[in-house]
This record gives structure tokens, sequence and C-alpha cells, in this order.
């Protein structure tokens, strides 16, 4: 059993899936609608957010890990998508490899995260550590993708 903070979960089932989305828009289609390619794996972002901060606060050590998973093949899923399109929007125009980039590191950050997220369940690091690692990476997360 762990502290778990609650509201940074909340925080990041609301930003992870806007700077996503941002990060995934195009330009608007001749009838002049927005398009975007990231909504899926934005919206599946904020969901294994939800699964992730279930994981911790569910009590039965099955389901837990069982939810630990499934949020895991969520982040791949939803990486992959983002990679892809981080590499065809490489090509697209001038700032097409900067955004490329820094959809790549929004995927790193949120994997090292999904690691952090699993050091304290074993005792490797406190509570504690990992609330300090995330407040300096959603500055991070934040402030370097805008």
């Amino acid at each position: 059993h762990q502290i778990v903070y609650s509201f940074r979960f909340i925080e990041w089932v609301c930003c992870a899936p806007i700077v996503l989305t941002i990060s995934g828009s195009l330009d608007h289609a001749p009838d002049g609608s927005p398009r975007n390619g990231l909504v899926p794996s934005s919206l599946l972002t904020g969901i294994y957010c939800i699964i992730s901060w279930q994981a911790l606060v569910v009590t039965d050590f099955y389901w837990s890990w069982a939810l630990i998973i499934w949020a895991f093949v969520s982040f791949f899923l939803a990486s992959y998508e983002q990679l892809c399109f981080a590499w065809w929007v490489k090509d697209q125009g001038t700032s097409g490899p900067v955004r490329a980039a820094m959809l790549a590191y929004l995927v790193v950050v949120m994997g090292i995260y999904g690691v952090v997220h699993l050091l304290p369940i074993p005792g490797w690091i406190t509570t504690t550590w990992e609330n300090k690692f995330y407040c300096l990476g959603n500055i991070s997360f934040k402030v370097g993708t805008s």
C-alpha cells in the first residue's frame, strides 16, 4: 500500500490528451472542418491514466497487476500511433521535424512516467520521490512542448 496522489492522475487525464491532440492537429479539410491525426491515441492516453490510478487504489493484488498490464498495453498501442504520426509529420512543412521531435519526446516522457509509476510498488523509491519526479516531469512536459 502506498500514498496515491489522486489529483495528479486527474490532471493527467485532462492535460495529457489535450497536449497530444494539439500535437496531432492538421490543416483544415476543404470544407473547413478541423482535422486531427491523434484523437484515438489521445483518448486512449487519458484512459490508461485512469487505469493506472485504479491499479494503485484497488486492494486486490491480482486485479492491481492486471490493471497495470492493461495500462501498459494501452500505452504501447497509443505510443505506436503517436510515433507513426510523428514519422509522417516530420516531412510535412518546415515545422514537421520539430513537431515530430516534440511528439517523440512526449512518448518518451510518458514511458518514463510509467516506469516511475512502478518503482514505489516494490519499495524501490518512496512515494515522496515519485511525487518529486512527477513535479519536475510535469514542468518539462508542459514547458518543453509549449
